[in-house]
């Protein structure tokens, strides 16, 4: 048997392509020669390079963020399909991408640090932190509140997009305005065939409307005066403690949230709350996988093809556990592969939901607020208290791609 060569592949870049790719490296070689000169003479960068360093930074994220449009542009070609046409809304952020962008037309926000603006606002100084500085003079209130630089807080939304098992899982649109109105989908539409010159029969109205509202969704994290004072990571924990919280509070929100309190709307209107979603339950001696093939089942009728399923880690245990009378454990259906599947401790262990994401849609408001000050009991504790706050409302504009699935136990 003859060897098996391979032949490499050369491709030609388009010329725009090819311009920012030397750009960028011109851009690196000035990086380089800037840190070597500085090396050379046993020093730190001075005032006007570290500017220069830093502006050279947010020209490669610019040119980044091109390429990466280019790349897409150029896959999506080669697939055969336009990746608009999978987007409900233009400007949606789909499962799996990240709502920070690399380059925003505010460069000034593009390097800040969470962990610097916290101590300044904190009354620890501004030494080194000029650009959160000039934030937050733009930005602060009476009331020592203070509107996340954009990034930052696009990056807390990632994180605890990453942390959750619902939230992460479905589209995110940005609100400019605290709200926003979308088309709900409440049956397929009807094509019939006619003949020529016939009237062609009236199909009932299968879309109506939902307004999404920002609810308000607040976290309050005390840190010490030592932290504040010493931790040199602060930034980064504050960050990864708050997008914990917040994906922790919108996976239950999303789940089982009451929408209204007393009349008034407080929280989101979870999706185990509405009527209109596939509601289906499986009895059975010992739970096993029917519950889930009956809940894709009931997507599937509806001409809908789920792509998650999320249920509690216990319940994860028990289906693991699951062996024949040979004592082997029992393989998970193939019909299920379709499906991502993720472990929720915020699922009731008898619950399980399957759906399509593009069925669901998360709105949330642009602006992420955070505030410092003492209470009465954190003076005395030598503490200071971090209130964030954000507004997010649910969308549930496909209800027919989403199922609650109960097991029941029979004696």
């Amino acid at each position: 048997m003859g060897a098996v060569i391979k032949i490499a592949e050369y491709r030609t870049l388009p010329m725009s392509e090819k311009g920012l790719v030397e750009d960028r490296q011109d851009l690196m070689n000035e990086m380089e020669d800037m840190l070597d000169n500085a090396k050379l003479e046993s020093r730190t960068l001075n005032q006007d390079e570290s500017k220069r360093f830093k502006d050279i930074e947010t020209e490669i994220r610019s040119i980044d963020d091109k390429l990466e449009i280019i790349d897409r542009k150029r896959n999506s070609s080669i697939n055969g399909k336009n990746e608009l046409e999978f987007r409900t809304l233009s400007d949606v952020i789909l499962p799996g991408e990240k709502v920070e962008k690399r380059a925003y037309s505010d460069n000034s926000n593009s390097n800040m640090d969470f962990g610097k603006l916290v101590k300044g606002m904190a009354g620890k100084g501004w030494s080194g932190a000029e650009r959160e500085q000039a934030h937050y003079r733009a930005m602060q209130s009476a009331e020592n509140n203070v509107l996340i630089p954009q990034m930052l807080a696009d990056r807390i939304i990632d994180v605890a997009r990453t942390k959750s098992a619902l939230f992460g899982k479905v589209p995110v649109v940005q609100m400019d305005n605290n709200n926003l109105t979308v088309a709900v989908q409440t049956k397929d539409a009807v094509a019939n065939f006619v003949n020529e010159g016939d009237l062609i029969p009236a199909s009932e109205a299968v879309f109506t409307s939902v307004e999404l509202k920002g609810k308000t969704l607040a976290i309050f994290i005390p840190v010490s005066e030592q932290l504040l004072d010493s931790a040199a990571n602060l930034g980064n924990q504050l960050l990864y403690s708050s997008a914990a919280a917040i994906a922790l509070a919108l996976d239950k929100a999303m789940l089982y949230g009451k929408g209204t309190v007393e009349g008034q709307p407080v929280e989101l209107t979870g999706i185990s709350t509405y009527n209109s979603i596939n509601k289906v339950t499986h009895n059975a001696a010992a739970l096993d996988y029917d519950l889930l093939i009956k809940a894709q089942k009931a997507c599937k009728s509806a001409n809908i093809q789920p792509d998650n399923i999320v249920y509690s880690t216990n319940m994860a245990a028990d289906l693991d556990m699951l062996k024949d009378t040979l004592g082997q454990y029992v393989a998970r259906p193939k019909t299920l592969d379709c499906c991502t599947i993720t472990e929720s401790n915020n699922v009731n262990d008898n619950e399980s939901y399957c759906y399509d994401s593009n069925s669901l849609l998360l709105g949330l408001h642009r602006g992420i607020n955070i505030q410092w000050g003492y209470t009465t009991d954190q003076f005395q504790r030598i503490q200071k208290g971090l209130r964030i706050y954000l507004r997010a409302d649910l969308g549930v504009v496909r209800p027919s791609g989403i199922t609650q699935a109960t097991f029941a136990k029979t004696v």
